[in-house]
């Protein structure tokens, strides 16, 4: 093989282009693949090498595509079949992959990675409770199989197991004591009780966890780990969520009244709406050109610099508001006849990791119609916004959601009505900012925020949080969030 700067067998090509792969210098590991492969198409190595390379540079469909002419060329490799699964599991195509894993079992019955990998595409896939004892399997054949212990922990905590899966996250971590994911689990699994002391702490080491994604733009100043801010600049940039933006943004005016001035990168659809409270400071579109700044700190671990517990949560609320004039053009569609205006959300993004469990059709909401006095209108976006033009029988349901085309014109369209009701998704954090009565139906193992067994939140005084009770099951949450909507539009009748 001709490398540029020297003539390697093609044993060290591949050896070089891996090292190159796992040193994330995926532009240079491709080209080498590619001259491999141009002297000899039918190297399975290489082909396999690049599938899982377009895999990290989110080329799945190519991904796929090369894996399977790699499986083509050598049919009895188990691990080539665990690779395949993995990339059809990010890709939400749970199925097929549960089946490529099932074929690397039956390949390889001892094949421990890919026992934790099925765990994960059932869990993935709501099979949570069959996903378990293929972790447990994965274990007993590897004990010390950090991943496994930590993909385990996270099942059982998510079907209410919370003892044993402190257990199984612990143990992850005396194996592989820098396993940032496991950190960030347990950080994780600390808030939802309560125990911000230790949770934070153990929340930060998501920056490092790989398989979480997280990007920030890269600066050179410094990072703000929690100093004297008098007479400087410092960035605050979002690393998650558009909801999880709107919800840390409340620390904003505490850094200014630490003496800091603040630049705050935001997604591009929340530019407009930010902007209109200047407290918060001065707001950039990521990738956008930044004026000087001294340091830098991701908004999420802005509860952490101010030491937050459960007493010191920062409670000003509202600390979003609406542009007056989007507020009054979308109050003269408005219907002034008297009846509750209550907003619904009933979906969120499908690529978010729990959308299966928290998301649900309109269809479910039907028991909000038999409430009487009450105008609905949708706040829902993105492809399940096209159910509101068949909503369940007797709902008087607007639709203006291709109207919405950002989240200013949305909170113009919620100053507006009395209520919103909505799944966990990021319209209810704009409800919370604004100080808007806000009801979130939640499934059985909700987010961090919304801790265990209590139906308000710490963090958004106007909330009201109505739970599943068994995993899966919306009939009680529905139930009770129906019968209360009843009695709210007879109050506002009277």
């Amino acid at each position: 093989m001709q490398n540029a700067e020297q003539k390697l067998t093609l044993a060290e090509a591949l050896d070089h282009a891996r090292e190159l792969f796992l040193s994330n210098r995926f532009a240079e590991a491709e080209m080498i693949y590619r001259q491999i492969l141009a002297h000899d198409p039918r190297n399975a190595n290489a082909m396999h090498m690049l599938g899982l390379l377009f895999n990290e540079t989110k080329r799945r469909p190519q991904a796929v595509e090369i894996i399977r002419q790699a499986i083509a060329l050598v049919p009895k490799s188990a691990e080539l079949y665990n690779n395949l699964g993995a990339v059809l599991d990010d890709m939400l195509q749970f199925d097929p992959a549960i089946e490529c894993y099932r074929k690397a079992l039956e390949l390889k019955p001892d094949y421990a990675e890919a026992y934790s990998n099925l765990g994960n595409s059932l869990k993935d896939s709501g099979r949570i409770e069959e996903a378990i004892p293929n972790y447990r399997r994965a274990i007993q054949l590897k004990p010390d199989y950090a991943l496994a212990h930590h993909n385990l922990a996270t099942a059982l905590h998510m079907v209410g197991q919370i003892d044993e899966a402190y257990v199984e996250c612990r143990r992850a971590l005396e194996i592989q004591p820098d396993f940032a994911l496991a950190h960030t689990t347990l950080g994780m699994m600390h808030i939802t009780d309560g125990d911000f002391a230790r949770g934070w702490p153990e929340y930060e080491w998501r920056r490092g966890a790989r398989e979480l994604n997280v990007v920030e733009r890269p600066v050179s100043q410094p990072l703000w780990e929690g100093g004297d801010l008098a007479g400087k600049t410092i960035l605050l940039q979002c690393e998650q969520g558009l909801g999880d933006t709107m919800h840390y943004v409340r620390y904003a005016p505490m850094i200014a009244r630490r003496g800091g001035k603040v630049l705050l990168e935001v997604q591009p659809s929340l530019v407009r709406l930010l902007s209109n409270s200047p407290e918060l400071g001065q707001v950039f579109a990521q990738s956008q050109p930044l004026p000087p700044f001294d340091l830098h700190c991701p908004l999420p671990s802005l509860p952490a610099r101010f030491g937050t517990t459960l007493d010191t949560i920062p409670s000003d609320i509202p600390y979003i508001f609406p542009d007056p004039a989007i507020a009054e053009r979308w109050a003269k569609r408005i219907p002034k006849d008297g009846r509750l205006k209550v907003g619904l959300s009933w979906a969120g993004r499908k690529e978010h990791v729990h959308d299966r469990d928290r998301s649900l059709p309109l269809a479910l909401l039907a028991p909000f119609a038999e409430a009487k006095n009450v105008w609905f209108c949708s706040l829902q976006k993105g492809p399940p916004s096209t159910q509101a033009k068949n909503p369940p029988k007797g709902m008087d349901l607007a639709d203006w959601s291709e109207e919405l085309t950002d989240f200013a014109e949305t909170a113009g369209l919620l100053a507006n009505l009395d209520l919103l009701i909505s799944v966990d998704t990021a319209v209810i954090h704009l409800a919370g900012a604004m100080a808007k009565p806000t009801w979130v139906l939640l499934h059985f193992m909700p987010d961090w925020r919304w801790m265990l067994e209590r139906d308000d939140s710490p963090w958004y005084a106007t909330f009201r949080l109505f739970r599943q009770v068994l995993r899966g099951d919306w009939s009680t949450p529905m139930r009770r969030a129906s019968e209360a909507l009843k009695s709210r539009s007879l109050l506002k009748e009277e």
